[in-house]
């Protein structure tokens, strides 16, 4: 959270009131250093690589940028300022591995200012590799060929979706031959542009206009697997 005592007070007194009778709790008190206190519970928390399977496979916003930002930490060994602070980190970072052509305002994606190029993100899978350890993070993703026999080979990749915007990023391993890299992101920025106030959550046309980009990216992966 961004916010953690703000959150942890309204989530406190929302449950307070939901009680029967209910338990009206005063407006929070904010405090700059914890009183003395013994720990009575303690949870572990999933490992790393099993978090970041489940934010890969759901596209958990926030997950990613708590991700983000403890990564940061790790490589600074200071706490950002912000999350902008976290994302220029990361753009450096990023910048390092070759990624010259992205700009990044946030760990998630969602920031309208961020800017990710299709080479940059082949580049950043490059630089982990298909043998790396993003492979068994990354969804696997059946297809099947119209007869509904599955295709011969396996697919591991992470999908981005949003109005009139999608992407298609990852690892291909094909029986016998070269593994290949690809990135697919498809948008139109203009009819973006043009959601009309109050129907952010499913404009006009972006459902089928989803499923159209998805199966282009689909043959565009069962294309390059054949004859790349």
């Amino acid at each position: 959270m961004r916010d953690t005592q703000r959150y942890t007070a309204e989530v406190m007194r929302t449950l307070a009131a939901m009680r029967s009778p209910a338990l009206v709790l005063p407006e929070p008190d904010y405090i700059d250093e914890l009183p003395q206190a013994v720990p009575v519970a303690l949870h572990q928390g999933a490992p790393l690589a099993d978090v970041a399977t489940d934010m890969l496979k759901y596209s958990t916003n926030l997950t990613a940028e708590v991700l983000g930002l403890t990564a940061t930490k790790a490589r600074t060994g200071a706490v950002p300022a912000d999350l902008a602070a976290s994302a220029a980190e990361m753009s450096a970072w990023a910048q390092g591995i070759g990624m010259t052509e992205s700009h990044l305002v946030d760990h998630s994606g969602l920031g309208p200012e961020s800017r990710v190029t299709a080479r940059d993100m082949t580049q950043m899978l490059h630089h982990v590799g298909v043998d790396g350890p993003l492979w068994p993070l990354l969804k696997h993703v059946d297809l099947y060929d119209k007869q509904g026999k599955a295709e011969p080979f396996e697919l591991r990749a992470k999908t981005g979706t949003l109005n009139f915007a999608s992407c298609l990023v990852g690892y291909i391993r094909r029986p016998a031959k070269t593994p290949l890299i690809f990135a697919i992101l498809t948008a139109e920025p203009e009819r973006r542009a043009a959601i009309p106030p109050g129907h952010e959550e499913s404009p006009p046309g972006s459902r089928g206009w989803t499923t159209r980009s998805r199966a282009l990216q689909y043959d565009l992966i069962r294309l390059w697997s054949d004859k790349a």
